[in-house]
């Protein structure tokens, strides 16, 4: 079993302090790319060339044009982008396109699948590239090309982002309004957001409204930067203070009379019903797998009435939510058209014209250019008025380094918040036999 394989279950992402805390405020750093792809398109021969682009993120055939291939189509008429779409959820498949000789020449992805990846050996070194052709690392995000080293080999580039993502506490104000509560507020702790899941779960003409769906115990779990397992002592890290606190939120969120959806497939739906049956008053989860939703809404004439705070935070961790991502850009070391594809990468993760209009259409722009994300938002109607500045400076948890049996253990915590939800099984108990039995798995593993 691959190390991605033993990760699938477990979203993992990297830890930004800075990142989010000037994005509209203009106090980053005004460093900008030393290319506009000029450099770039100098290196390699105008010759047609097809790079084929692997989809490995959410992102709408609309989105990928405008971001993407229309940017591409217009800096590169020589180049034509083949878009190949990942192959089903949560798989990449990376050995059977290995098998098969079809090999994308990009990659576009989360840090998520690069263990798997770089097992594979798979990656080409950027480093060599972006000196080639004068980019200048400098003006990204810092902390995003340090994760992105420490993925690599004495000091080798193995991605460069294309845009990052943040989470936020978003919330229907038509419910809020509906039973005359006030809304969420920036600031807000975990307690104090269920106490305000409790005003506003009711039912009313025959439809259960529902306070809050916060079921995403990994990303809760963030706050605290807990991990999942202990490569020294060679056993999970679930029986823990840690993990019984998020686990307590847990409970205390779906106890609340009528909070629980009973139907496991619609509970693990959230965003769905968030948006069809709106029945769901606060929902806290990634910015960038909200926005299309909003944005499709508006264009169709029919609005949601929504708005954002900060995401809540425990008591004895103020100001900290989930940790910060990236969407990443990378090539395959097999391509037969790496100066090509490098020139792609770097104009799209690099340039100000590229990165302005990601910032324009709402993506967090992966350099620190306040002139760009100063522009956050601007081509999107749906965002206006929101609360975009305040929703945007909550600080980031740490990120805790991946081990190779994060998703085994993260399977039998799972297991262990089901208990907990739907058969009211005590936290203790559910949390010492999830480490039961994710110890035992590590042992069977470990012989193999």
């Amino acid at each position: 079993m691959t190390w991605f394989g033993r990760m699938r279950g477990l979203h993992l992402s990297l830890s930004l302090v800075m990142v989010l805390a000037f994005v509209l405020a203009g106090c980053g750093n005004n460093a900008s790319p030393s290319t506009d792809g000029n450099e770039a398109s100098k290196v390699a021969p105008a010759d047609p060339v097809n790079l084929s682009f692997y989809l490995g993120v959410n992102l709408s055939d609309n989105d990928y044009q405008k971001f993407i291939a229309e940017p591409v189509k217009k800096k590169f008429p020589n180049v034509t982008l083949t878009k190949v779409d990942k192959p089903g959820t949560n798989q990449n498949n990376f050995e059977d396109l290995i098998a098969a000789g079809t090999v994308p020449d990009i990659f576009f992805s989360s840090f998520a699948p690069m263990p798997e990846m770089i097992e594979l050996k798979m990656l080409e070194d950027l480093a060599p590239y972006a000196k080639k052709q004068n980019v200048n690392l400098g003006a990204f995000e810092p902390r995003v090309i340090e994760e992105v080293q420490q993925y690599g080999q004495n000091g080798s580039l193995l991605a460069l982002p294309l845009y990052l993502n943040f989470g936020a506490l978003f919330y229907n104000k038509d419910i809020f309004d509906k039973f005359g509560v006030a809304y969420p507020k920036d600031g807000m702790t975990w307690n104090q957001v269920v106490e305000l899941a409790r005003k506003v779960t009711r039912n009313d003409a025959g439809t259960q409204y529902r306070g809050l769906d916060a079921q995403n115990h990994a990303q809760i779990g963030d706050s605290y930067s807990l991990t999942l397992y202990n490569p020294k002592t060679k056993k999970a890290t679930v029986d823990t203070d840690g993990w019984k606190k998020v686990m307590t939120l847990m409970q205390s969120v779906y106890e609340i009379p009528g909070n629980l959806e009973t139907d496991k497939k619609r509970f693990g739906g959230a965003k769905d019903l968030f948006f069809t049956e709106k029945n769901i008053a606060m929902y806290p989860i990634w910015f960038n797998s909200m926005i299309t939703n909003f944005v499709n809404l508006a264009d169709k004439g029919q609005p949601m009435n929504w708005d954002m705070v900060t995401m809540p935070s425990f008591d004895d961790k103020p100001g900290v939510g989930f940790k910060a991502d990236a969407h990443m850009l990378m090539m395959s070391n097999t391509s037969k058209h790496k100066d090509q594809a490098f020139q792609v990468i770097a104009y799209l993760t690099s340039s100000v014209e590229s990165q302005t209009l990601i910032s324009h259409n709402a993506r967090l722009s992966g350099l620190t250019d306040s002139k760009i994300r100063q522009q956050f938002g601007a081509e999107v109607p749906a965002l206006k008025g929101k609360n975009l500045e305040n929703a945007l400076k909550l600080k980031p948890a740490e990120n805790v380094a991946p081990t190779e049996f994060d998703s085994l253990v993260n399977k039998q915590l799972s297991a262990a918040k089901d208990k907990i939800i739907f058969d009211h099984v005590d936290v203790n108990t559910a949390l010492r036999q999830a480490q039961e039995a994710a110890d035992q798995a590590i042992q069977a593993e470990l012989k193999k």
